[in-house]
């Protein structure tokens, strides 16, 4: 039986929180966004039982996008009294923020013990942020509380990469984990210079983690992904940077936009690699970031 510790996942209650980014008004302008429009819990993680689910990492999910400990205080209230494996929490922050403001959040995140780190979703704002230096100090801050920095942006953008690279040389105390393989997921995998390239400018940076996750999202109109093209994405990824760097997670519930739940894990587990491979990226390497810090 393959033990996972899912480390990209997330839950919501549309009656207790804000999620604005569900509103059908809102962006992300999805056709098929209605789907997600209802309440998520670990109730509905169901595995084969060729799976054994040991953990799971909750990303924030936009809960209170400007009290991010409100989001906390829900998952510790209503989801971890339910729950029968361990929880950590990625909790949500902004690192555009005055360090004092920052630090005054940073101060009350640390205060719980299943918290392991902020994620702030910079996408197309990425390199007006990085450049700030708020955006430094608060990194400096994050490192020092030996907490972890997550963020979505995309790895085709150049400047941004360079920027964040800069930052996770300068810091090397700071973990950085970059969502969704930096969106250079594609069907047919047609953007091979991207890709090197991007993993090419974070190969020297021990710090920065990938996970390989949000397949589904590369294609609002078509969310169906073929495992031969993460398969060959993977084998690229192992040409440049060691495994060890590498984390599988599901991005549930959105991965249901595509595929069940159990299904997801069964198409990640049919890659020709390894049995050693998939232990470490489904359960190893998320074990060590994220529940022994």
């Amino acid at each position: 039986m393959q033990r996972i510790i899912d480390s990209h996942l997330h839950f919501w209650d549309l009656e207790q929180g804000d999620y604005h980014w569900l509103s059908l008004n809102n962006p992300p302008h999805w056709p098929d966004k209605d789907t997600l429009r209802r309440c998520f819990s670990a109730q509905d993680l169901k595995l084969d039982k060729d799976f054994e689910l040991s953990g799971i990492v909750h990303i924030e999910a936009g809960f209170n996008n400007l009290e991010p400990m409100a989001e906390v205080h829900w998952l510790q209230r209503e989801v971890e009294p339910n729950l029968t494996v361990p929880m950590k929490i990625v909790a949500g922050g902004d690192i555009s923020l005055k360090p004092a403001k920052f630090f005054e959040q940073l101060a009350m995140l640390s205060t719980y013990e299943s918290v392991v780190g902020i994620r702030h979703i910079l996408d197309q704002s990425a390199a007006s942020i990085l450049k700030m230096q708020h955006a430094r100090t608060n990194l400096e801050q994050l490192a020092e509380a030996h907490l972890l920095f997550e963020t979505q942006l995309y790895g085709n953008d150049v400047e941004a990469l360079d920027l964040l690279v800069e930052i996770a040389l300068a810091l090397p105390k700071l973990t950085i984990v970059i969502d969704h393989f930096g969106f250079l997921f594609s069907t047919g995998l047609n953007n091979w210079h991207e890709i090197r390239v991007f993993l090419e400018k974070i190969s020297g940076c021990k710090n920065i983690f990938i996970k390989a996750s949000g397949w589904e999202m590369h294609d609002s109109h078509c969310r169906k992904w073929e495992i031969e093209d993460v398969t060959r994405l993977i084998s690229t990824f192992l040409e440049h940077i060691s495994s060890d760097r590498l984390i599988f997670a599901s991005n549930f519930p959105l991965c249901l936009l595509s595929d069940h739940y159990s299904v997801f894990w069964q198409k990640m587990a049919s890659m020709d690699f390894s049995d050693e491979l998939l232990e470490k990226c489904v359960y190893e390497n998320p074990k060590k970031l994220y529940f022994q810090n």
